[in-house]
């Protein structure tokens, strides 16, 4: 495994000296829904992201791309407490995370790209002082793009996602002790979406639909009294992601 990913970072590194690189702001609706009963619990909210990444220069053939960014936001949260779901709550979650994520393209004349891709997805999901929520997830993607050229400054594309590997550490303090949960969301799979203009012969704005669907998670016993306990799990949960980016290339 170190020699393959010291060769995968290698690549990178190769491919990074001859690419063209772009930075990238977008502003996001971000939205998260939980499959809970008696009471939904639903998050809506916008969202900021700064992004940086680089595609190798080639007219056609086999390319490396690769992106990273950072994206940050307080939405509003509509649901129940997590100890007792049939008691109503509400806030605001704060959510701070990362993503990284490396494509192998192949490019056919006329610049349309076949993609192949896999992404890592780091985030904290804050609901109070008490209640934080860690989140790693491994997915992969296989779709399809036509660029911008010359002649045709529109950029459209789209494909399937699929969650390969999830994680979720979840911290609860509740009556003065902190219970530390390690839950593993179910693998689901969603479209995504992409259209822009190229309204610069640098700059690109893009509208983009993305998200991922988890299913529900392995159950927990939580002692909370000397006589009671809970059940503890991460519902199916959808999420979805409707943004505008801006990116400028160099």
């Amino acid at each position: 495994m170190c020699l393959l990913l010291a060769a995968l970072a290698s690549c990178l590194a190769a491919a990074a000296a001859r690419a063209q690189w772009s930075v990238d702001a977008a502003v996001e609706r971000f939205g998260w829904r939980e499959d809970t009963s008696p009471i939904e619990v639903r998050e809506t909210g916008p969202r900021v992201a700064l992004g940086i990444g680089f595609a190798q220069r080639r007219a056609r053939g086999a390319l490396l791309v690769f992106r990273a960014s950072v994206y940050g936001g307080g939405v509003s949260y509509d649901g129940s407490l997590q100890l007792d779901p049939t008691q109503a709550a509400h806030g605001v979650s704060v959510y701070l995370g990362t993503t990284e994520g490396v494509e192998l393209r192949y490019r056919w004349p006329g610049a349309v790209d076949a993609v192949a891709g896999m992404d890592l997805n780091l985030w904290r999901r804050r609901l109070s002082v008490t209640q934080s929520e860690d989140y790693r997830i491994v997915s992969g993607r296989l779709g399809v793009e036509r660029l911008a050229t010359r002649s045709s400054p529109i950029v459209v594309g789209g494909g399937l996602r699929r969650l390969l590997a999830t994680s979720e550490h979840a911290t609860i303090s509740e009556a003065g002790v902190v219970y530390h949960l390690e839950l593993s969301p179910g693998l689901g799979w969603n479209p995504y979406l992409h259209l822009g203009y190229r309204i610069a012969p640098r700059v690109t704005a893009l509208a983009y639909w993305d998200g991922m669907r988890l299913g529900r998670s392995n159950q927990i016993v939580l002692r909370t009294g000397r006589q009671s306990q809970t059940i503890v799990f991460q519902p199916a949960t959808d999420v979805d992601v409707l943004g505008v980016r801006v990116a400028y290339g160099y």
